[in-house]
């Protein structure tokens, strides 16, 4: 009689288990929806950040690397097929807009370089 009594006990145990588990018919036609996580917390010591080098060497270094690599694009774009007009056409407005940026650029580093003019 004991090992029914125990046998009957756990059956119990096991079936309220199963039931908590299980989800209740209004949670089954809702979609299961997580709360966003929280925000890491920040560190309270500020980030050093490293002084920049001087800008004219490194703005004409990197100018002219712009400069030798849109001469690149534009050798290449000789290339595309006259078939791919779309193809094409957007490959000739991505060197105008690189023009563009580095005709700003050097127009920059010519009003750093350069003295300020004196009345």
């Amino acid at each position: 009689m004991p090992a029914r009594t125990l046998g009957l006990v756990c059956m119990i145990v096991i079936a309220v288990c199963v039931a908590a588990q299980a989800p209740s018919s209004d949670q089954l036609n809702q979609p299961h929806i997580q709360p966003p996580p929280a925000p890491a917390p920040r560190a309270e010591t500020p980030a050093r950040v490293a002084p920049l080098p001087p800008v004219g060497e490194d703005m004409h270094a990197d100018l002219q690397r712009m400069r030798s690599l849109l001469a690149q694009m534009r050798t290449n774009l000789a290339f595309v097929q006259t078939t791919q007009t779309p193809l094409k056409h957007q490959f000739e407005l991505e060197c105008d807009m690189w023009q563009v940026v580095i005709t700003d650029m050097e127009r920059r580093l010519n009003a750093t370089s350069s003295p300020p003019e004196q009345k």
